[in-house]
């Protein structure tokens, strides 16, 4: 055990299901991939400062950033807001990083977890919005024709193609 090198967090097997024609289930282990993409919960209006805080500790994380009009004093201006609020993606390598520091990070308040394990967001998601953001991380999104509250729409492209869902409210 080398004391200068930082602990690393225990995970649970990756595993996969296979059925019988019986309808056993038998699970098999599967090594996964030390380096991936978590998501972190910050805190309200932190994302920036998180990120900020996480590139001094050496961590490379991902904050997608969208350009949106608003209307202040009856008068419209462009901001740019984090595109998933309060939420950003972190790339971690379990075999060379620790987890601990991030807990601790300003602006953040959690890792987003699924039971008890940080919860791994599928790269080519995030790959995706990487290659739609400029410089400064802003996305490009194509303008949709105009969508209505209540309109079912389905998902065509990216790593989320074919989900279904309802628009809920028009910003």
């Amino acid at each position: 055990h080398n004391p200068n090198k930082p602990a690393k967090p225990q995970q649970p097997p990756a595993q996969s299901i296979t059925k019988t024609r019986h309808g056993a289930a038998h699970a098999r282990e599967q090594t996964m991939p030390d380096k991936a993409w978590y998501l972190v919960h910050t805190k309200p209006q932190r994302e920036e400062t998180a990120l900020a805080h996480l590139d001094r500790q050496g961590y490379e994380a991902f904050l997608p950033r969208a350009r949106r009009s608003i209307r202040h004093a009856g008068r419209w201006r462009q901001k740019i807001d984090a595109l998933f609020p309060r939420y950003l993606f972190l790339l971690l390598d379990t075999e060379e990083q620790d987890w601990r520091p991030i807990h601790s990070t300003v602006g953040i308040s959690r890792l987003v977890r699924f039971g008890t394990w940080p919860a791994r967001v599928p790269e080519e998601l995030v790959e995706d919005l990487r290659q739609r953001a400029d410089t400064d991380g802003i996305v490009t999104t194509e303008q949709p024709e105009q969508l209505e509250p209540g309109q079912k729409i389905r998902v065509t492209e990216g790593p989320l193609t074919g989900v279904e869902g309802i628009v809920a409210a028009k910003n």
